[in-house]
């Protein structure tokens, strides 16, 4: 046997096989990013659709008056809106959320969804084996979700502004303007 020193550099050992894993986890990255481009207008109102609903506490007051712990803190640590909510609001917003919660609560997808954007789960691999379900086939469940939930929000918008336009103050305000 000869001293590791007089070896020079030597491999040790091979290289391993592919694992399936690892194909997947390229075929899961390419997914991802083909997700997002296909589609990227509905993947940023999902993104924003999930800071809508993190934020919506900010649209009102708290419902309790301040403890007397909390009156005994410091005022500056607490930031607080002076000007009214600063998060973002709108009517597309209010028909994604209308159509996301039209989704079936127990749909592989919709959890997928929830995991996805909602909650911001950052292990895939994981998230997905805890529903039952590859990396890739996450991706299509986020995908066929998410175009779901805006084909249904655009149908609701469309809805409620034609049901707008049916509207006796519609009428006398295209009538004003004319």
């Amino acid at each position: 046997m000869t001293a590791p020193h007089d070896a020079g550099a030597r491999r040790l050992a091979a290289a391993a096989p592919p694992r399936e894993d690892d194909a997947e986890d390229a075929d899961a990255a390419s997914a991802d990013r083909e997700l997002q481009a296909v589609r990227p207008d509905q993947h940023e109102l999902a993104l924003s659709w999930a800071h809508w609903c993190r934020t919506r506490h900010y649209y009102v007051k708290p419902s309790l008056p301040p403890s007397l712990l909390g009156r005994l803190q410091a005022r500056g640590s607490v930031r607080r809106a002076k000007d009214g909510p600063d998060a973002i609001a709108g009517a597309e917003l209010a028909a994604f959320h209308l159509a996301w919660l039209a989704q079936p609560a127990e749909a592989l997808d919709r959890q997928a969804f929830a995991l996805h954007y909602l909650h911001g789960v950052r292990n895939i691999k994981t998230a997905a084996a805890q529903l039952g379900v590859s990396r890739s086939h996450w991706y299509r469940l986020v995908a066929e979700c998410r175009a779901r939930i805006c084909r249904a929000s655009q149908q609701i918008l469309a809805d409620n502004l034609a049901a707008r336009e049916r509207l006796p103050h519609a009428a006398l305000h295209h009538s004003a303007e004319g």
